[in-house]
């Protein structure tokens, strides 16, 4: 699995579409490369959200710039042993 969260935009008919989800954990995900779809702009909106990731190795990129400019408040953030993360 290469990408976590494939969002399609044109599947979505409103802009600025606010998830419930308030915590996610990722562990031990050794394929994965991205948890969001690269080009997941605008669309998505996230409040008060939690995150936790821990053995991700292959993991590349958490949130794309654009995902990123719309956490609203985020809670927490912790990251452990993903090497090949990168900020963007």
């Amino acid at each position: 699995m290469k990408i976590i969260f494939d969002i399609d935009e044109s599947e979505v008919k409103t802009k600025g579409v606010v998830f419930g989800l308030k915590n996610f954990t990722l562990k031990n995900l050794s394929n994965s490369k991205h948890v969001w779809k690269e080009n997941s702009t605008g669309i998505i909106s996230f409040h008060n959200l939690q995150v936790a990731v821990n053995g991700c190795e292959s993991l590349i990129t958490l949130f794309s710039s654009s995902l990123a400019r719309n956490l609203r408040k985020l809670e927490t953030l912790h990251i452990n042993e993903c090497g090949k993360l990168v900020e963007k």
